[in-house]
């Protein structure tokens, strides 16, 4: 009898691999016919970004068990807009199979942009924002919370240029900016890195944890952690004491706490060399 159990058990096993290597075998033949719904695949991207979405080149390949859409050369537009449009280098969007098979529609659970040259603004009145992504929050579909809401959203080997109006200080470029958003039921975890301007500092890192039921930021709260190396005395106190004259080099921790999008507590650590 045990043994006609153990037989019996052993060649629903097998079956069982059989069909799930069958399915894979088909998915993966399935995910390069992908490639040539390039209509859908830009009007899904364009709804997700909140743009009109132009895609110069577009591969359907797998990244682990997920098969992935690699849009090359892409150009972003605000809609029926004549001005010059934003562009990519690469943009990678991770398909939600499951809602393709209940739907029959392309849907997309991470984006991950690639190449990109920003411009961070803080205007006069203290507002923070994406120059090319200013108005993303308003509308009907609310493009902001719908990307925030995505299972991954990331960006790599991008520049961020920082514009601050409202203190009037020169522009400053971030080079090599590599950030990283992952949600997780309601936890949701940023992380990332990036090369400061060289009359700044070396380098800044990022590690924060945060929860919110809702993709809208202003809900979430947790901790962020934030690490500057080898920085700039000079060029750091110039925002809090301009008039002071000091010399020597810093590396920073930063422990920030965040409730319902504002900054609380903040905690840091010092350590400095080469003080004048």
């Amino acid at each position: 009898m045990l043994k006609r159990s153990l037989h019996i058990a052993w060649l629903l096993t097998v079956a069982t691999l059989f069909v799930i290597a069958v399915a894979l075998t088909a998915a993966r033949l399935w995910v390069p016919s992908l490639a040539d719904y390039r209509y859908d695949v830009e009007r899904a991207a364009g709804e997700a970004l909140g743009r009109d979405v132009t895609v110069g080149r577009m591969q359907a390949t797998w990244r682990g068990l997920h098969p992935v859409l690699k849009l090359r050369n892409v150009v972003l537009r605000q809609p029926e807009s004549a001005e010059q449009g934003f562009a990519v280098d690469e943009i990678w969007l991770r398909l939600d199979v499951g809602h393709y098979l209940r739907h029959r529609e392309v849907s997309f659970a991470g984006i991950d942009v690639i190449g990109a040259d920003l411009e961070l603004v803080r205007d006069e009145s203290g507002s923070l924002y994406v120059e090319q992504f200013r108005d993303l929050g308003s509308g009907d579909g609310d493009a902001l919370a719908v990307l925030a809401g995505m299972r991954r959203l990331a960006l790599h080997e991008s520049v961020i240029t920082f514009r601050d109006e409202q203190k009037g200080h020169a522009p400053r470029r971030f080079s090599s900016v590599l950030l990283s958003l992952t949600n997780n039921g309601d936890e949701r975890r940023l992380t990332g890195h990036a090369w400061l301007p060289g009359d700044i500092g070396y380098r800044l890192n990022l590690d924060a944890l945060f929860t919110g039921s809702e993709p809208d930021v202003r809900t979430w709260q947790g901790r962020a952690y934030i690490k500057g190396q080898q920085l700039s005395l000079p060029s750091l106190l110039q925002y809090w004491q301009p008039e002071v004259v000091v010399r020597g080099i810093a590396d920073l921790r930063l422990w920030v706490d965040v409730d319902a999008g504002r900054i609380g507590d903040v905690s840091s650590e010092l350590d400095v060399r080469d003080l004048y």
